[in-house]
């Protein structure tokens, strides 16, 4: 015998399925608390190598909500490691534009 609920669905679409896995999983303060981690000083890179600072990064960004190109690549640029983040800045040619996150 079938569940009483088997013809029932339950999420309309992906981002309905995402934002009740979200409710149930995660903490209740998830996207304020990556907010504001993001806007301190915390998730910079520091002695971390550029790889785990960049999965952090865009773990923090996923949970933050922060969408605007521009506001997601100022933040990861001002979290470099200060060297990293100088030879960016003073790059002549080839430099990431500000609003390409993946550059």
């Amino acid at each position: 015998m079938l569940p009483a609920n088997t013809s029932v669905n339950y999420f309309v679409d992906w981002d309905d399925f995402q934002a009740s896995f979200r409710k149930e999983f995660f903490p209740l303060h998830v996207e304020a608390a990556a907010t504001n981690v993001l806007e301190g000083t915390t998730y910079f890179q520091g002695p971390r190598n550029i790889d785990n600072y960049l999965d952090e990064f865009r773990d923090l960004v996923s949970e933050s909500g922060y969408t605007s190109p521009k506001t997601i690549v100022v933040k990861f640029r001002r979290g470099l490691d200060m060297g990293i983040g100088d030879v960016i800045a003073t790059m002549a040619a080839g430099r990431p534009d500000d609003l390409d996150m993946e550059g």
